[in-house]
């Protein structure tokens, strides 16, 4: 076997496992950034138990969290089990698993800024709704800056 290609394929394989820790099905909780308040999705392969949740409680309350840093130090119990999508910086946007709902049902927040108070009630989120199956949260301060929500997935619209 080639040399390069077994490195090749290892290290694809290991991206691979990555990858599919952080689906909508592996949501549990999010934690805030202390330096953005945006909201970073917390994954787990389990449910988490109650020492779990009092463990993600004390990395929110100490302020120790921020965009792309790891949850948990190097050698922490739960470092390699209870994760973040490291390597995200504040400018990020909000994660599209936060609003996926598999797991867990988050409060809606603004996809660009974090922000709790979103405008669903805009005409303009009114329109894309009609064309568009998904429409990101936006707030008044982000539409107001010019910028325009994220959609996906355009419906078949029969026009006769």
């Amino acid at each position: 076997m080639d040399i390069k290609f077994y490195v090749c394929f290892r290290m694809k394989r290991r991206l691979y496992f990555k990858d599919f820790f952080f689906i909508p099905g592996k949501v549990r909780s999010f934690i805030m950034c202390c330096l953005c308040g945006k909201r970073r999705v917390v994954y787990c392969k389990e449910p988490l138990s109650r020492q779990q949740i009092t463990d993600i409680e004390e990395v929110q309350d100490s302020l120790f969290y921020t965009c792309g840093s790891t949850l948990f130090p190097t050698g922490h119990r739960y470092h390699e089990t209870i994760v973040v999508k490291y390597g995200l910086e504040c400018t990020a946007e909000m994660e599209t698993t936060y609003y996926a709902g598999i797991t867990t049902k988050f409060q809606p927040v603004c996809f660009f800024c974090g922000n709790t108070e979103v405008d669903s009630t805009s005409q303009t989120v009114q329109d894309l709704r009609k064309n568009y199956s998904i429409v990101r949260p936006i707030c008044r301060q982000c539409m107001s800056n010019g910028i325009q929500p994220k959609v996906r997935i355009a419906l078949k619209l029969n026009k006769k």
